[in-house]
């Protein structure tokens, strides 16, 4: 309608205006919004997570995980055949927290093991293992709440729903599969102190699954 109304070139009369109301004034003053207040809210976000975690890296992971989070949403809201309106955008803003918690659990586990911490793979895998029992349960009982507004919700709640129901079950598997694989490369044997800094690195067998890893705590 509005390119149609744009190529017909109507003047209007002296005293008169045309403006657009509707979907699409709500989608523009909510990433207006948005806009006016990423900032601060992203600087705050960076700085919990850097201050949590002691380590820019660690951060890292974990705001990669909310960007892709973001974007998971929206792929959730066109599979489902909805537009990206108000409501979806409005559940695209609200997911970005709850898209992270599943990393920052893993990420927890992970450091609290040394021998995670050290490279070692197959304990790496055990944590990863014993911590999906925790983000697995919040993920089912999050989509089997978000099910009936995407049945029964109309054509007013779905789009928020869908937006929320795609990240958080996109977010699972990037905290169980793509955030181990990150720490693990990060804390790999090769990367230790020791070795950037030129000096032998004597591998030590360790006892829990009889496998070479580096001993002590890497701080990144």
């Amino acid at each position: 309608f509005q390119r149609r109304i744009s190529e017909a070139e109507m003047d209007l009369p002296p005293g008169y205006t045309m403006s657009f109301g509707g979907e699409a004034e709500q989608r523009g003053d909510a990433l207006a919004g948005l806009a006016s207040k990423a900032g601060p809210l992203l600087v705050l976000m960076v700085a919990t997570l850097v201050l949590s975690f002691n380590s820019f890296r660690y951060a890292g992971i974990v705001g990669l995980t909310g960007f892709l989070g973001v974007g998971l949403a929206i792929f959730g809201v066109w599979i489902f055949g909805y537009p990206l309106g108000f409501m979806a955008i409005v559940g695209t803003m609200g997911l970005v927290g709850l898209a992270i918690n599943g990393t920052i659990v893993v990420l927890s586990a992970l450091r609290a093991d040394e021998e995670a911490l050290a490279g070692d793979a197959t304990a790496a895998t055990e944590t990863v293992i014993d911590s999906s029992r925790h983000i697995l349960s919040t993920t089912f009982t999050t989509i089997g709440g978000f099910l009936p507004l995407i049945l029964f919700g109309g054509t007013f709640w779905p789009p928020l729903a869908t937006a929320f129901v795609g990240g958080v079950a996109g977010s699972a598997v990037i905290a169980l599969i793509t955030v181990p694989a990150l720490f693990h490369w990060m804390n790999r044997p090769e990367r230790t102190e020791d070795k950037a800094a030129g000096l032998p690195v004597a591998p030590a067998l360790s006892p829990r699954y009889g496998r070479f890893a580096r001993p002590g705590r890497l701080r990144l």
